[in-house]
């Protein structure tokens, strides 16, 4: 596996693995602490999938926050596992529903890959109580 190929929007993402075929696909929601200062953690999810020797990689940014925040309020991570745990089942559901194995892992080589994907046809942000959700936009017929 050579290159990194980075798609930035969801539709760019499916019609990739429809030409592609792969047999199946790796979903993995997961974070990161930035040495930045203070310390920044960042959530992703990402999908990605082999083809011949490249991966292609969607990437959805789910947030950040102060760690010092995080670690101070559990409330706080649960928020953000909550948030992780919910994409991954859209994104799950969305690819099954497409026909597609989907598997757990990320590709280590994707790992500095400075890429977001806009999720844009697969869910959408909305607040409530002034938190953000994440609201499904596949149709409810094509999750089944």
């Amino acid at each position: 596996m050579g290159k990194v190929i980075g798609l930035l929007t969801w539709g760019d993402f499916v019609e990739e693995i429809r030409r592609a075929q792969p047999r199946a696909i790796r979903v993995q929601a997961y974070h990161i602490t930035c040495g930045t200062e203070p310390p920044i953690v960042e959530f992703f999810l990402d999908a990605a999938f082999v083809d011949g020797d490249e991966i292609l990689l969607a990437r959805f940014r789910l947030g950040s926050e102060i760690r010092f925040f995080l670690e101070n309020d559990p409330h706080r991570w649960e928020q953000f596992r909550q948030r992780m745990h919910e994409a991954e089942e859209i994104l799950q559901r969305a690819l099954t529903a497409l026909g597609w194995e989907v598997r757990p892992g990320v590709y280590t080589a994707t790992r500095d890959a400075q890429v977001e994907t806009d999720p844009r046809g697969l869910w959408r942000w909305e607040r409530v109580d002034g938190n953000p959700i994440l609201v499904p936009e596949i149709p409810v017929e094509a999750a089944a």
